[in-house]
């Protein structure tokens, strides 16, 4: 049996990816240049200038699909949006610059993770049900603990009922409804 030590947290590593707009071109340049040098070995075969050349045919296949490949490493990232770059599992590093980005094609597809705030501190947040019915939605404090009309409670118990619990509280001497309290689970 093994001895296991216990994994210490992962800390950040800011990195650069390449620019996506110059990796497309050079991307782009290996594909025409497999493309002509598979057409120009058929050309000359087919026009009796030489004997085919088998090396010059695999070498425009092979750069056609090595453009290919490299094709898949371009994403895009939004303001506030970063992207984790892991490589058969292990973590390389974090791409934070909004952009068009080109990184290696083998990182995971599905690392993009949002850096905005979940929570918002407002008074009223207004929105409209089906009908077009105003209802008002705002937050007891930086608790994250929304208040909602009982109309809106039911809709997300409707829509997530193993997601949400519903309670309902006194403020400022008036009793609310309903309390909708979020797992984020």
């Amino acid at each position: 049996m093994q001895n296991q030590q216990p994994t210490s947290p992962t800390k950040e590593i800011e990195i650069g990816a390449l620019n996506g707009w110059l990796m497309l071109t050079v991307n782009f340049c290996l594909l025409f240049f497999g493309i002509f040098l598979v057409a120009s070995a058929i050309y000359q075969a087919a026009t009796g200038q030489g004997a085919f050349s088998l090396a010059r045919m695999l070498a425009g296949a092979g750069l056609q699909a090595l453009a290919i490949v490299l094709l898949i490493g371009h994403f895009t990232l939004q303001p506030n949006q970063a992207r984790v770059l892991i490589l058969f599992g292990a973590y390389k590093g974090t791409v934070r610059k909004s952009g068009f980005h080109w990184a290696n094609p083998f990182y995971s597809r599905r690392t993009k993770i949002s850096l905005r705030a979940h929570n918002f501190n407002s008074d009223k947040l207004k929105v409209n049900d089906k009908r077009g019915n105003p209802i008002e939605y705002s937050e007891i404090d930086a608790d994250i603990v929304p208040v909602v009309h009982v109309r809106v409670a039911n809709v997300l118990s409707e829509l997530a009922p193993s997601d949400i619990q519903i309670v309902a509280v006194e403020i400022e001497g008036k009793w609310i409804n309903s309390e909708l309290s979020m797992s984020l689970g």
